[in-house]
């Protein structure tokens, strides 16, 4: 986890233009059919970040964690703005 937290940190781009409030949602439905995301996190060492929590960790609302998430697996190629 932390090492996906560094990874957020060096992509953070201040100002950018806000993602849609449900692309959280659009990038784990989109991620999860193509295998990247969704298995459970009882599947996952303790202590486990949370999805909340690495968003805020890096100055994120969990939404712009989605886009960011969807523009790192797929290129750009899936948005939710």
């Amino acid at each position: 986890m932390i090492a996906a937290a560094a990874v957020l940190a060096a992509f953070a781009v201040p100002n950018a233009t806000a993602a849609s409030e449900n692309c959280f949602g659009v990038a784990a439905s989109y991620l999860g059919t193509q295998g990247v995301m969704g298995a459970h996190s009882s599947s996952q060492t303790e202590p486990r970040a949370g999805i909340g929590n690495v968003a805020a960790s890096n100055n994120l609302t969990v939404w712009d964690l989605g886009a960011f998430l969807l523009s790192l697996f797929t290129g750009g190629s899936v948005t939710c703005q």
